[in-house]
């Protein structure tokens, strides 16, 4: 098994009032981790008929750093399915303690037939596991909060057409109240994605409240859901 480390500063324009890196950040700098041990990682044609495209995701932060503060995410692949990949990640302090961790399902889709292909060329040596429980499933729900992701948020959507997972975390936390995303709790976020925008309109979000510990967000592209999250805080 191969792991690889990538080193990020709590940056002042990501942290909240308290001054702690905020949740969305911390998320951000995870995935921005696993791209990277993408593209350093083993090569597949990229560029021509295959990509890789998250289909689910689990993050957990146990503390948040403050600005100036570095920390370490580290990133290594384990088995999944035939057509999944587990990419997981950790993040430990500068006293190399962990912090929070991660990990998502991947598939290598065939962009001529949509579908993904068999993995089992991309996994060799020691299995290492998953560091945190697999992304849980969301259902359906109706949100109680509804907003557009138009104007400068409409950028959602990457070049090629997926949903941005950087910045749809960071719409949904957008919906949150501002004492929610300041609480220093354990958080969990899990993500889902159901399907590609089909459009070039804007993208609906929605929020509801579970309870006191738990959101459920839902973006849209018209009637059709695109992804869905679910945030608790313990």
């Amino acid at each position: 098994m191969m792991t690889r480390y990538y080193e990020y500063t709590v940056n002042r324009r990501n942290t909240d009032a308290n001054g702690n890196a905020t949740v969305a950040s911390i998320c951000a700098d995870m995935i921005n981790a696993i791209g990277k041990s993408i593209r350093n990682g083993k090569a597949v044609d990229m560029a021509g008929n295959l990509e890789w495209t998250m289909v689910n995701s689990a993050f957990e932060i146990d503390d948040r750093p403050r600005t100036g503060d570095v920390y370490v995410v580290s990133v290594w692949d384990s088995k999944g399915s035939d057509i999944k990949c587990n990419k997981s990640v950790r993040v430990t302090n500068g006293e190399n303690e962990e912090i929070g961790r991660g990990t998502t399902e991947w598939c290598l889709v065939d962009r001529t037939t949509n579908k993904p292909v068999s993995l089992s060329f991309c996994f060799n040596g020691e299995d290492a596991g998953v560091p945190c429980s697999s992304p849980k499933k969301i259902s359906s729900f109706e949100p109680d909060v509804t907003s557009s992701a138009g104007g400068v948020n409409y950028n959602l959507r990457d070049m090629d057409g997926h949903i941005n997972t950087t910045k749809c975390i960071g719409a949904f936390f957008n919906l949150l109240p501002n004492d929610v995303k300041a609480a220093p709790l354990q958080t969990r976020i899990d993500i889902n994605f159901k399907s590609l925008p089909t459009g070039d309109g804007d993208l609906s979000l929605g929020m509801k409240k579970k309870n006191d510990e738990e959101y459920l967000f839902v973006a849209k592209d018209s009637a059709d859901i695109v992804c869905c999250a679910m945030l608790r805080n313990n």
